[in-house]
């Protein structure tokens, strides 16, 4: 069976990447789409992911926003883990535009072609964002997989809604196949997802900024915001059990490992690389200080202040339960993404560096176990 071809789309992302290894480590034979083949620092470091894989990594060029070479990707393929999808980092500010269309037409531009190709399973990296609608107000509420984000409100910004529309074009382009060409569909929906990225192209990912300017104090202090997080090798497990595990079809899969308030993980930090003269921050900020920000920033104003003190309650049961993963502890998938972003460089070595625990950190701790 783990000799069958799974097709991964934007391969050198931060989570395909943990896709694509965990899969070759399994014995699968594995290709991965990527925008040019000419971008060797991108290409190069996927082909060095696992050391005398069963089967090398094949490479194809496809995108997104165009139909050239999704069938010439989909060819042979038993499975399809569509992980590709615009993904804005903190330090852009996107147009709804950029982030919608792409992921909608995408999801069904690779849909469409895996249902022409006879491609039998399909595991789509959907979101929490496209679960846990920001605009509840009840603190009473416990999201889970039967929850939809309101992509309505106004209130909504573009990436959620964006997750949210592409995981709906999914089902909805199921539902609308001919029999014949129906594929078993299930989706991942990580909150943030955070531990060790495993190349350096990874750098512009939410999480890896998140946590390289709280080593590198380039805030004075964290705002009181708690973060849903989990971590990418239980999200990477989560797409493989979607493949192998029958209760997995037709369904949803929030992944989650709880939540943290940005305080806390920032004493994590702290704790860890102080010693070694890195300068984090523990202070908390104080709710006005960021509400004066909000003032002269729009993605504060529109992300940041709205979110201040809350905490969603989400249930990870069926994580747990149905794929029989157990969440990576918050402290090791921290620490682990921390020495991950200095040993690949996005973050600089201090002289007072010790390295990682482990030496091995990067092939005993870059995939869980089946």
């Amino acid at each position: 069976m783990s000799d069958q071809m799974v097709l991964v789309t934007g391969a050198s992302g931060y989570i395909a990447c943990h896709v694509v290894k965990l899969l070759q480590e399994t014995g699968y034979r594995v290709r991965g789409t990527v925008r040019s083949l000419k971008n060797s620092s991108r290409v190069d470091p996927l082909k060095m992911l696992v050391s005398n894989p069963k089967h090398p990594l094949e490479l194809t060029e496809a995108d997104l926003e165009s139909d050239d070479g999704w069938d010439k990707a989909m060819e042979g393929v038993y499975a399809v883990m569509h992980t590709a999808s615009p993904f804005p980092s903190l330090e852009e500010s996107p147009s709804e535009q950029s982030l919608v269309i792409p992921a909608v037409e995408g999801t069904k531009r690779v849909l469409s072609a895996a249902a022409k190709a006879g491609v039998k399973k399909v595991v789509v990296t959907s979101s929490c964002s496209a679960v846990v609608d920001p605009a509840s107000t009840d603190p009473s509420k416990k999201f889970d997989e039967e929850d939809w984000t309101d992509t309505s409100n106004p209130a909504i910004t573009s990436y959620p809604k964006s997750k949210t529309l592409a995981e709906r074009a999914a089902w909805d382009l199921l539902e609308s196949l001919p029999e014949g060409q129906r594929f078993e569909l299930s989706t991942v929906n990580p909150v943030l997802v955070m531990g060790p990225p495993l190349v350096e192209s990874n750098k512009s990912a939410t999480s890896v900024i998140i946590l390289r300017d709280a080593i590198m104090a380039k805030v004075p202090g964290s705002p009181k915001l708690c973060f849903r997080i989990c971590d990418v090798r239980d999200v990477a497990l989560a797409h493989l059990k979607c493949l192998t595990n029958p209760e997995a079809v037709g369904k949803r899969h929030i992944i989650s490992s709880g939540g943290i308030w940005m305080k806390d993980m920032n004493q994590i930090l702290a704790d860890e690389f102080k010693p070694q003269n890195y300068k984090v921050s523990t202070r908390e900020l104080p709710n006005f200080v960021i509400w004066f920000a909000s003032i002269f920033n729009e993605r504060i104003r529109k992300q940041v202040y709205p979110r201040l003190g809350v905490m969603f309650d989400i249930d990870n049961s069926r994580m747990k339960n149905v794929l029989g993963i157990e969440p990576t502890p918050q402290k090791d998938s921290i620490l682990d993404m921390a020495y991950a972003m200095i040993e690949l460089g996005i973050v600089a070595k201090t002289s007072a560096y010790k390295g990682p625990k482990f030496s091995e950190w990067h092939s005993s701790g870059s995939t869980k176990s089946v």
